[in-house]
């Protein structure tokens, strides 16, 4: 097991990943990174992933606001009153508070999805040669990539 970060092994302390410094083979789909660099592009994703939690906390505190202030609407000698079945009007009451609850979490869950993935598309960590996506914190410390162990950072 690589200590986090590292790529030493936990047990004896010994690298456990010894960086390739040979030339890179074909697939190699760009130049290695610096470590300023990882650091900006690791910067950009964050303040994203920041925000998207900012966003989907308004759709929380939005989703509790309907549910609260609908009350009055669902209930149902309102809803019976403005001419809906007596049936309809007690499912409603019962059911409508779920429903803008449920609808919160799934538009949550969507957003919460969408903008991660276009986090990652917008600030791609990739290692130059296989071209997956690399750990930040363990490519800074090892210099290589935790994915197929090429040397992806220079310095």
């Amino acid at each position: 097991m690589l200590v986090a970060g590292t790529g030493n092994c936990s047990a004896c302390g010994c690298r456990a990943i010894v960086p390739r410094t040979r030339p890179l083979l074909p697939p190699h789909l760009g130049p290695l990174w610096t470590i300023p660099q990882l650091t900006e592009l690791e910067r950009h994703r964050q303040r994203a992933i920041r925000w998207m939690f900012v966003f989907l906390g308004l759709i929380f505190v939005a989703t509790i606001g309907l549910i609260l202030a609908g009350r009055q609407f669902w209930d149902a000698d309102h809803l019976w009153r403005m001419g809906w079945h007596p049936v309809a009007a007690n499912w409603a009451e019962r059911a409508g508070p779920a429903v803008v609850g449920i609808a919160g979490a799934v538009v949550g869950i969507v957003v919460l999805r969408r903008s991660l993935r276009s986090a990652s598309r917008r600030h791609p960590i990739d290692c130059p040669r296989c071209g997956r996506e690399m750990a930040v914190p363990f490519a800074r410390a090892t210099r290589c990539c935790n994915q197929c162990g090429w040397r992806a950072v220079t310095g």
